[in-house]
């Protein structure tokens, strides 16, 4: 093997080892976002259940 096949072969270790890292690196930050999202929707999930439970013990106690 001469050299340039040696730095040939090296070039394309590198440029596919930095592939598959940017593409892990994209799964976490994806994952992250949707994460965060996901705790965003539970939260605002919790606040119009605690809404409408408030709204209906007004109405009990309207009623009443």
């Amino acid at each position: 093997m001469n050299w340039d096949q040696f730095v040939t072969q090296f070039s394309q270790f590198v440029a596919k080892a930095l592939s598959e890292l940017s593409k892990l690196v994209d799964q976490i930050f994806v994952s992250g976002i949707l994460g965060n999202l996901f705790a965003i929707l539970k939260a605002i999930a919790r606040f119009i259940v605690a809404a409408l439970e408030t709204i209906v013990r007004l109405l009990k106690f309207i009623v009443q």
